[in-house]
């Protein structure tokens, strides 16, 4: 059953906001919902007992495909047919390590990011912001010497403070 279905037999309230979709259901009914997923979701599932919402238990769907949410007792989400593994929600921001290796008048950047989810890492050249791809940046002297901002978000929406890279 679509999410407007499930409204429409008023098994469910659903509030849109853009891509966020807030439900909320009683375990009494068991509910299974199809959602069309295009580039990747978050699914955060939590109880609710008299009002009170309980711990989350979030599920990160990366990718397209459809996406099942099953609700009974315990909550079950699948992408394409397979069962995702719920995790913690995670509030801490990455962690970007910079290595700068000179490769004759260009120097390579290497980000390595820690953190529990997936995530992007984003430079700043001057005024230009680029995203970094599979971890490497090239750059010329000029520019690493005049100064690089680096910064790297989850998906869950945690951002790294902004960090400098300077080399003389």
């Amino acid at each position: 059953m679509t999410l407007d279905q499930a409204e429409a037999a008023g098994v469910l309230e659903a509030l849109v906001r853009g891509a966020n979709i807030e439900a909320a259901t009683s375990t009494l009914q068991p509910l299974t919902l199809s959602l069309p997923n295009r580039r990747g979701a978050i699914v955060r599932v939590a109880p609710m007992t008299n009002g009170d919402r309980g711990r989350a238990s979030v599920f990160l769907a990366p990718g397209r495909g459809a996406l099942t949410i099953e609700l009974t007792d315990r909550a079950v989400v699948k992408l394409r047919g397979k069962r995702l593994k719920a995790r913690r929600n995670d509030a801490k921001p990455p962690r970007t390590r910079v290595k700068v290796r000179q490769r004759g008048g260009r120097y390579l950047l290497r980000f390595r990011v820690e953190d529990a989810s997936p995530t992007t890492t984003y430079a700043k050249l001057g005024r230009k912001v680029r995203r970094v791809k599979r971890g490497r940046l090239r750059v010329s002297a000029k520019r690493l010497r005049k100064g690089i901002r680096y910064q790297s978000v989850d998906a869950l929406g945690n951002t790294e403070k902004t960090k400098r890279l300077r080399r003389r």
